[in-house]
């Protein structure tokens, strides 16, 4: 019979693409490509949104539960790294309080939340290097 159980979760936030698709002029930069790509009043609407209903409940329950002693272990995406450094700063220092506790270990997951492990293993390898670089 177990004695201890460890909590495994990712936290990932998607990227919703834009409706209808704009066309991606030639020579466009990254940042050009990406406005034309993906919804970012409509992603930014719905990170608030999950944020009140979801992310700060959960971690507020998860930092009571780890002060008593749960062990959980969790991964973040790039996606939501970034949409939280841009809409939601206090969210992610609750998230840093969470890692920084001695009951919580922080483990890399594939930094889009993609499947690229089934196509191209070395891309998948480089991307967790890379992750784990962002995470530092």
């Amino acid at each position: 019979m177990a004695t201890e159980v460890v909590i495994y979760t990712v936290v990932h936030q998607p990227r919703r693409i834009k409706l209808p698709a704009q066309p991606i002029p030639l020579g466009a930069s990254p940042a050009d490509i990406a406005r034309c790509v993906f919804d970012e009043r409509m992603n930014e609407r719905y990170f608030r949104k999950v944020a009140n209903t979801c992310y700060y409940p959960a971690t507020e329950t998860f930092l009571r539960l780890t002060r008593l002693g749960m062990k959980l272990a969790i991964g973040f995406s790039v996606s939501f790294l970034r949409q939280a450094e841009q809409w939601d700063p206090a969210l992610l220092a609750r998230f840093q309080e969470l890692v920084a506790s001695p009951n919580v270990e922080l483990i890399g997951v594939e930094p889009y939340h993609s499947f690229v492990f089934l196509l191209d293993m070395p891309l998948f390898v480089a991307r967790m290097r890379w992750m784990s670089d962002e995470m530092q």
